[in-house]
C-alpha cells in the first residue's frame, strides 16, 4: 500500500527510480577516486608531507564521527514545502561542484603550515558536503516509496550506479591527465568533471523526485549520545561494524599499493 503526501505526487515510475538511483554515482564514485588518487595528488602533486596528509584524513574521520549524525538530526528536524529530504539536494548540487574544484585544485606554496591549512580546510568542506547531501540520500532510499518491492528496485538501481560510477573513477581520471599539458591542469580537469557529473543528478532528484512519508505531525527529534550508544548493544550491529571496518581497511590497503606504485 502505497502513501501519499499531501502534493500527492502519485506512485512511483521508472524515471523517477532512475534519476533517484543516479545519485549513488557520488556515493560510490566519489570513494573510490578519493582513496586511488588523493593521497597521490597531495604528496606528488601539492608536495605536502605524507604525515601531514594522513593528518588530515584522520581529523576528516573524526568530523564524520559527529557530523554523520548531527545531520541525521537536522534533516529529521527539517519542516519544508519540498520536504525534510530534498532541500539539502538543492543545496548538495553548488556544495558537490565547489567541493570536487576545491579538492583538486593544486595549490603551489613553499609553506607546509599553507599546504597543510588549504587541504585541510578543502577536505573538511567536502567531507562536510558529503554528509549534508548523502545522510538524507540514504534516508530518502526508504521513503521514495512506501511499497517494499519498489524500495528494493530503488536500492538495487542505486547500487548499480554506483559500481558503474566506480568503475569510472577508478579508470578515467588517469586518462583525464595523460590528456592534459600538465599535470595540474589534469587534476584540475579532474575536479571539473567529476564535480558535475556527480553533482548534477541531485538537481533533477530535486525537481523530480518525491518523499512519500508524511512528516508534519511527527515529533522533532534531539541529539543524544544514548542514541548513538545503543546500537553497540546488538551483537548483529557490532558484527555489520566490524565488516565494514575489515573492508575499507582492505580498500585503503589496495589505495595505498595503488598509489607506491
Amino acid at each position: 500500500m502505497k502513501s501519499k503526501t499531501g502534493n500527492n505526487p502519485g506512485p512511483l515510475t521508472k524515471r523517477e527510480t532512475f534519476i533517484f538511483a543516479s545519485g549513488d554515482m557520488f556515493g560510490g564514485g566519489g570513494q573510490v577516486i578519493i582513496a586511488f588518487f588523493y593521497l597521490i595528488f597531495l604528496t606528488d602533486v601539492i608536495g605536502l608531507r605524507s604525515a601531514l596528509a594522513g593528518i588530515v584524513i584522520l581529523l576528516s574521520k573524526i568530523w564524520d564521527a559527529v557530523s554523520d549524525p548531527l545531520m541525521g538530526i537536522i534533516t529529521d528536524n527539517t519542516r519544508t514545502r519540498f520536504g525534510r529530504r530534498k532541500p539539502y539536494f538543492l543545496a548538495g548540487f553548488f556544495g558537490v561542484l565547489a567541493a570536487f574544484i576545491l579538492l583538486w585544485f593544486p595549490i603551489s606554496s613553499e609553506s607546509d603550515l599553507v599546504l597543510f591549512s588549504y587541504v585541510l580546510f578543502s577536505y573538511l568542506f567536502y567531507s562536510t558536503i558529503s554528509t549534508m547531501v548523502m545522510v538524507p540520500y540514504a534516508a530518502m532510499s526508504s521513503e521514495i516509496s512506501m511499497d517494499y518491492e519498489e524500495r528494493n528496485t530503488v536500492n538495487g538501481s542505486r547500487l548499480f550506479f554506483s559500481q558503474f560510477s566506480s568503475l569510472i573513477a577508478a579508470v578515467l581520471p588517469l586518462e583525464i591527465i595523460k590528456q592534459m599539458p600538465t599535470v595540474g591542469e589534469g587534476y584540475i580537469a579532474i575536479g571539473i568533471i567529476f564535480g558535475v557529473l556527480y553533482a548534477i543528478p541531485f538537481l533533477f532528484i530535486f525537481f523530480k523526485t518525491h518523499e512519500r512519508v508524511a512528516t508534519g505531525s511527527q515529533e522533532k527529534s534531539t541529539f543524544r549520545y544514548s542514541e548513538i550508544i545503543r546500537p553497540f548493544k546488538l551483537s548483529s550491529f557490532r558484527i555489520l561494524i566490524g565488516i565494514y571496518l575489515f573492508a575499507f581497511l582492505a580498500m585503503d590497503i589496495v589505495a595505498t599499493v595503488f598509489g607506491i606504485i
